[in-house]
């Protein structure tokens, strides 16, 4: 008998016994009891995604996030036993239990890298929807975006909800980045798990147990992407394949940057620069936050602060600065405005689900905010930033 955590709430669903199963071309179709189907895929002999679904449940699988979306077939070996399947590939082999389905994952010497708790596994309240995995004793936690406190996030919750907080703490969350993933580190094995879920979600890691981790939506689908090393740098590797890498930045983005809220009117921004060369401090770039702009309007100038901002420009340049100035995706809600104007004519605006333009606050007061999950938005966006 298996006692549930105190924190785990009594109306959850929990996933039951597996009933069946279909080999695919690239992993398994699971069927569990309730009308309850999981689908595994493999998409590199290190990789799978791991997708739950639910009856009376459907809502798109995200595939935008993701850069790359077609894979070289993978060899994978399929082993049935009494009480479990088993996935293999050159690099793990995947335990799929039947009483109840839960998953565990093995390196190719039969260690534990990763597993679902047995207790618990996988569930769901209503839309809500949770994934426990249990905790190797020494493991540790890394990533999850611009959090506070230490570089191991093990013993804390986190949430993944973009939020402005001037004056945070050490304590302080959620803050600006909500990035779903993470790497497990335990015995000299490393996996990550990449959470594919756009709705609030949380991440416990240990938070008031040492018995799982798990992590969590209030929507969405329960949709995971799971990565062996087993160096830290081979799951960054496949991380990065999965959701895409920067262009390698510029030398000068590498140098030492000056940035603060706001250096303003222009005469301040050159003094900066020529205090920096007199006194032979390294520096290589200054940002100007959002009073470089008319209003905060967004690729505009205030022309009483800045009057000529391409001579500044080049004055910074001839003392070696190259200039970041901040972009804000806050569109000034301002039918005047070229910007709101274009954005709101050509369909470029996040929306209510019943299609009215969403109108939220930020520094230049009522705003719209490009819907970017649209591609021909992020075109419009670009060829903005380009003029």
């Amino acid at each position: 008998m298996v006692t549930l955590s105190p924190d785990v709430q009594a109306n959850y669903t929990f996933l039951q016994n597996l009933q069946n199963y279909e080999r695919t071309e690239s992993g398994v179709h699971l069927f569990c009891e309730n009308n309850v189907e999981i689908e595994i895929r493999f998409l590199k002999p290190g990789m799978f995604r791991w997708t739950l679904i639910r009856p009376g449940y459907q809502e798109p699988l995200l595939d935008y996030p993701l850069a790359k979306t077609n894979w070289d077939p993978v060899a994978l070996k399929l082993t049935e036993e009494a009480p479990h399947l088993i996935l293999s590939t050159k690099e793990m082999n995947l335990i799929i239990h039947k009483l109840p389905c839960r998953i565990t994952v093995l390196d190719k010497q039969g260690n534990v890298i990763n597993k679902d708790d047995p207790g618990m596994g996988v569930g769901w309240d209503g839309k809500e929807v949770r994934c426990w995995k249990s905790l190797a004793k020494d493991e540790r936690f890394f990533g999850l975006g611009e959090k506070t406190g230490d570089l191991n996030k093990r013993g804390r919750e986190w949430v993944m909800w973009n939020s402005d907080f001037p004056a945070y703490d050490n304590q302080t969350d959620p803050l600006y980045q909500s990035i779903p993933f993470y790497i497990g580190m335990h015995e000299n094995r490393t996996y990550g798990i990449y959470f594919n879920n756009s709705y609030r979600a949380t991440f416990n890691m240990g938070a008031g147990n040492r018995r799982y981790s798990s992590f969590a939506a209030e929507q969405g689908n329960l949709d995971y992407f799971f990565m062996y090393g087993p160096e830290v740098g081979e799951v960054v590797a496949d991380y990065t394949e999965l959701t895409g890498r920067i262009v390698l930045p510029p030398r000068w983005a590498l140098g030492y940057q000056q940035c603060r809220w706001s250096y303003y009117p222009d005469t301040e921004v050159l003094n900066l620069a020529q205090t920096f060369r007199d006194k032979q401090i390294p520096a290589d770039v200054i940002y100007l936050d959002i009073h470089y702009m008319d209003g905060y309007r967004v690729f505009t100038w205030d022309k009483d602060r800045f009057p000529n901002p391409a001579g500044m420009l080049r004055e910074l340049q001839n003392m070696g600065f190259k200039v970041v100035t901040i972009i804000d995706p806050g569109v000034k809600a301002d039918s005047a405005f070229s910007v709101a104007k274009e954005g709101i004519e050509h369909d470029h605006f996040v929306k209510y689900p019943d299609g009215e333009v969403y109108v939220g606050e930020v520094w230049p007061g009522a705003s719209f905010f490009p819907d970017f999950s649209r591609p021909e938005t992020r075109r419009w966006w670009g060829e903005k930033l380009v003029q």
